[in-house]
């Protein structure tokens, strides 16, 4: 972001290079000066006792989310199951039916000003609950949702609204038993809930899990449950303006 502002001529010397407002913003000032004389100008080209300056502001952040309580993170499978307590949840297609995965995430630290193109990372980061083998493919949404709620039932994932955007996870590579893997990413997909009306900064993110249709077979996630949240799910984010 920048704007542009005239600071008055004191005593000879100048205000400084920069000024740090906080941890996230930094003030750059530097002179405009007549290419001929070498003298300050004022806002109308002449010179004169006033010296203008570029001030450009700069915004970014990089931090971790994770679950905060057990009904934090779970699954909806099998037409009619619901269950947010267990040590791990399932995502992809199973011998019966789809599973249906959610991860909440409170407290988001994003403010609603961050436009899409700033977010220059986001992604989840998963540790395998069991080590499993086949290729699959999945889809992940965000609950299009001002300050989402994980929901208690089948019935109440099944009426989440998703966001138009999502991140295709193709898993190629063996699932490992305590071992973390990083998602594809999901700035698009963040983006497009910071940007509805109502988002506010601290609100809760959800993120949506389902079966692509491609590669049939389970991944097992370690939950918020599990070895007292010690492999609980991330969601990594960073954006600079």
């Amino acid at each position: 972001m920048e704007d542009r502002i005239t600071i008055p001529f004191i005593g000879g010397g100048y205000l400084g290079r920069s000024l740090n407002i906080d941890s996230q913003r930094c003030v750059n000032l530097y002179p405009v000066l007549d290419k001929e004389g070498g003298k300050p100008l004022t806002l109308d080209g002449t010179p004169g006792l006033s010296e203008q300056f570029n001030m450009t502001t700069e915004m970014s952040y990089s931090g971790t989310l994770y679950p905060a309580v057990s009904a934090d993170d779970g699954m909806a499978y099998n037409n009619t199951l619901f269950n947010s307590n267990w040590n791990f949840f399932d995502i992809g297609n199973g011998s019966l039916d789809q599973y249906y995965a959610f991860i909440r995430f409170p407290s988001a630290q994003i403010d609603p000003s961050v436009p899409a193109a700033a977010f220059t990372s986001a992604f989840l980061r998963l540790t395998a609950y069991d080590t499993r083998t086949p290729n699959i493919t999945l889809y992940i949404y965000f609950n299009d949702s001002d300050n989402a709620v994980a929901p208690t039932s089948y019935a109440g994932y099944q009426a989440l609204y998703k966001t138009t955007a999502k991140a295709t996870w193709s898993i190629t590579q063996q699932w490992n038993d305590g071992t973390q893997y990083d998602s594809a990413d999901l700035s698009s997909a963040i983006a497009e809930v910071v940007a509805r009306p109502g988002w506010t900064k601290g609100n809760a993110l959800m993120v949506m899990i389902e079966w692509s249709g491609t590669g049939d077979d389970l991944r097992y996630v370690s939950s918020i449950d599990y070895l007292s949240g010690a492999e609980k799910p991330e969601l990594h984010i960073a954006y600079s303006i």
